[in-house]
């Protein structure tokens, strides 16, 4: 049986995209793992290394890819896939494997997973899959919103302290003129 035959089969049917045959699975693309044109595969083989790069001391320390997919929620044919390059790792994924790690007792620094952060953002962007491209674009909104939040709450922080800090010189500078008054009445009455 050729193999597209068996992908209508087993996953649903395949569509051509790119004079490429893609699998679909419940009748739709899936989110990634497409065959790659040479930009994405650049992008995703950077950000393939990255990964491998920083699950090195887990994998060298013992622990398994089966164990790792377990806890990331994925296949350990989907993890081989992520390492290998032939799929993009996802960004909620990159943060359960980094939380993964951490349990387990092998964080990265913080400098391996803000690189490790931007080759997602790249290789999802590069990819010529437009569900993979919407994900991102997501993704960078959600975090685009977050950030603005905070800068807004820090703002609205900043305002009432600075509103604080002038009452209270407001309040303070009242009080020096009566202060000031009755030194110059103690002063006088000394003298007389």
């Amino acid at each position: 049986m050729d193999p597209t035959a068996a992908a209508r089969r087993s996953r649903g049917g395949y569509r051509l995209r790119d004079n490429r045959a893609i699998a679909l699975v419940d009748g739709a693309f899936p989110d990634e793992g497409q065959a790659m044109g040479a930009r994405e595969g650049k992008a995703v083989s950077a950000y393939a290394a990255a990964l491998r790069k920083a699950l090195d001391g887990y994998l060298a320390g013992g622990g398994t890819q089966k164990d790792l997919a377990k806890a990331i929620g994925t296949s350990p044919t989907s993890v081989t896939r992520h390492l290998q390059g032939k799929r993009i790792t996802p960004r909620k994924q990159l943060r359960a494997i980094k939380a993964f790690l951490e349990a387990q007792g092998f964080p990265c620094p913080d400098e391996v997973w803000a690189e490790l952060e931007d080759l997602c953002g790249q290789a999802h962007l590069a990819s010529d899959c437009p569900i993979v491209q919407r994900d991102h674009l997501e993704e960078e909104l959600a975090r685009a919103c977050a950030e603005h939040q905070r800068a807004r709450w820090d703002a609205e922080q900043q305002h009432g302290l600075q509103q604080r800090a002038d009452r209270l010189a407001e309040a303070s500078g009242r009080r020096r003129p009566a202060r000031s008054a009755q030194s110059v009445h103690a002063g006088s009455s000394r003298s007389v």
